[in-house]
């Protein structure tokens, strides 16, 4: 599959809907909602790269499956606790080459 195909189809099944989860999001106050805030960020910086069997490290984004069970490294790219998240050290990463996403500011 194409990658502006995957990403398409990305778009179709988790961006699109995201005004059906949103009120489900903000049952608490203050909360962050996933589907109102995280996902459309994932969408718009990560889905390029990440979507997909051709998910560059073996990261796929599209499903929580493949958010909890990682890429190539092993480690699950979100997890419980922030200062934990293989996703949130990426993106505040120092080094250049490991930061992402690498064509874009984080």
């Amino acid at each position: 599959m194409s990658n502006r195909l995957t990403v398409s189809a990305f778009a179709l099944f988790f961006v699109l809907p995201l005004p059906l989860y949103a009120a489900a999001d903000d049952d608490t106050a203050g909360s962050v909602g996933f589907h109102r805030e995280v996902l459309p960020i994932l969408a718009r910086h990560c889905a390029k790269c990440h979507v997909g069997d051709r998910a560059k490290g073996g990261l796929r984004l599209d499903t929580r499956e493949h958010l909890l069970q990682g890429g190539d490294s092993g480690s699950a790219a979100v997890v419980g606790a922030s200062d934990r998240s293989l996703v949130i050290e990426r993106i505040t990463e120092s080094d250049p080459d490991l930061r992402m996403p690498q064509d874009a500011e984080p």
